[in-house]
């Protein structure tokens, strides 16, 4: 029998909602929680170096503001524990990933499973990573969901901001998806 994801049920339920969470334009970045996920060290997974990491965010979004002139809010992850400017002085929300992308121009993201709210909204995702995580196990990953969904991937830490456009939907892919 076939059954739909929960998150096609979370989409119905905010979908026709008009209420905004966020009263101007942005963007979404849907965090994975690399540094700090507890998962990583219990499996001995390595993963990204906390300040370098955090500095080629803060920098590429501070490119992605610049450019589309939107700010950038941070869906964090459920795990996720901030303690204050990882991101700048960006939002950070938790809990609140399918109202966010609902209403947001695009998405970026590594390779987080909630991915599906930008396919399930037909939302452009611009896919990043730094030079760094190309060694580490989760890149093929972030690849995959590239290639799957015909969607730009970027090395954060070799573009400059006008180095970079954002892709439309490939509706076929996405509905495959």
């Amino acid at each position: 029998i076939l059954i739909n994801h929960f998150d096609y049920d979370n989409y119905l339920c905010v979908k026709n909602n008009p209420n905004r969470i966020i009263s101007t334009d942005y963007c979404v970045f849907l965090d994975d929680n690399l540094v700090y996920d507890t998962d990583f060290k219990i499996l001995n997974i390595k993963t990204v170096e906390p300040t370098s990491y955090f500095t080629s965010m803060r920098t590429f979004f501070d490119r992605i503001e610049k450019k589309f002139s939107l700010k950038v809010v941070i869906a964090a992850h459920p795990k996720a524990q901030y303690q204050g400017n990882e991101f700048g002085r960006r939002e950070i929300l938790k809990g609140k990933t399918n109202e966010l992308v609902k209403d947001c121009h695009f998405a970026i993201a590594h390779y987080s499973t909630s991915i599906s709210y930008p396919v399930i909204f037909k939302k452009p995702i611009i896919f990043i990573y730094t030079s760094d995580m190309k060694q580490l196990s989760y890149f093929k990953a972030i690849i995959n969901f590239a290639n799957v969904l015909n969607q730009r991937l970027l090395n954060i830490d070799l573009i400059h901001t006008g180095e970079f456009a954002l892709e439309g939907v490939d509706i076929g892919k996405y509905e495959e998806y």
